[in-house]
């Protein structure tokens, strides 16, 4: 780390700084992880030696000037690569960084820690060929895969939250929390009212920030809900892609309790556009939300060559 920190990087070309940046990332990961499985070690060090019973996290905070949290957090962490050694490995070698491993902490759950360690191979290979984004949905897809019949739609849509408080200078402050397809419909709908006032200030030369005219874009949705309730708003678009494999799988679970009761992993895969059920932005979706828009959907039969291209749309029909 001393010889590191005299590289002289602004006298490098730009391969060169951006090539010493990923080393200087994953030096910071072999550091951290070296933190996380020695305080984990530690963890039964006899309270005599921790200074009176204070666990050794906060032993070496009072030391060090540290915020106790965050060594706790380290140790935690260490603690829990005990049961995954090749998440721990790749850790120690700079081959994943925290959030990668922050990503698969909430990937376990008691219906997919009996597969989550049989996938740390896979998983590491997805965090170090993909871009983060890429990553979240290859990590999202195992999920759903690994889960198939697990709580998520039905806890996605019982967590659904919205509250508001008004402050004592008359200001309101809030909170929205919406499953997937709920929040997809509501951004596209901000999101196309947000067009409708950028326009609008392009053309009377008023200038306002993305986040201010969201916010008015919200309250003018509001208000035009509220001015004429008999009439509902046109319902924004909420594109899904679902392959017709998926959907055969879903639909015969649902038919036959006794296919549900295997709990035979989903057809699901990142890689495979015949394994994809997503978003139009590439958000992957579990099928059961896809299923239930069905009621209301407009279904078009869409052709993809191997490069993901479209080669051929079909006409709209009713769901």
């Amino acid at each position: 780390m001393d010889d590191a920190a005299e590289v002289p990087v602004g006298c490098l070309g730009s391969d060169e700084t951006i090539e010493w940046l990923c080393r200087v990332q994953r030096l910071r990961a072999k550091a951290e992880a070296l933190s996380c499985r020695s305080l984990a070690s530690a963890v039964n060090l006899p309270p005599d030696l921790a200074a009176g019973g204070r666990s050794v996290a906060a032993v070496v905070a009072s030391h060090t000037r540290i915020n106790p949290k965050a060594l706790i957090a380290d140790q935690r962490l260490g603690l829990w690569l005990r049961n995954y050694p090749e998440f721990a490995e790749a850790f120690s070698q700079g081959r994943l960084a925290r959030p990668h491993l922050q990503m698969f902490r909430q990937l376990e759950n008691p219906r997919t820690r009996h597969d989550l360690p049989e996938a740390q191979e896979y998983l590491i290979e997805a965090a170090e060929t993909n871009h983060w984004p890429d990553f979240i949905a290859v990590c999202r897809y195992w999920a759903l895969a690994s889960d198939p019949d697990g709580n998520e739609p039905k806890d996605h849509v019982a967590s659904r939250t919205f509250s508001y408080r008004t402050n004592a200078d008359g200001t309101v402050t809030g909170r929205l929390e919406l499953d997937p397809l709920a929040g997809a419909a509501f951004t596209n709908a901000v999101d196309q009212q947000v067009q409708r006032l950028f326009r609008d200030d392009t053309a009377a030369g008023c200038d306002r920030t993305t986040t201010q005219r969201r916010a008015d874009a919200l309250v003018q949705l509001v208000a035009q809900g509220a001015n004429d309730p008999d009439r509902p708003l046109p319902a924004p678009l909420v594109h899904i892609v679902m392959s017709d494999q998926v959907a055969k799988d879903i639909l015969t679970r649902l038919a036959d309790p006794s296919a549900a009761a295997t709990n035979e992993p989903l057809p699901l895969r990142h890689s495979d556009i015949d394994g994809r059920c997503e978003l139009i932005d590439g958000t992957p979706l579990h099928p059961h939300f896809a299923i239930a828009a069905l009621t209301t959907a407009v279904l078009r039969r869409m052709i993809f060559n191997p490069a993901g291209e479209i080669l051929d749309l079909g006409r709209k029909a009713r769901g």
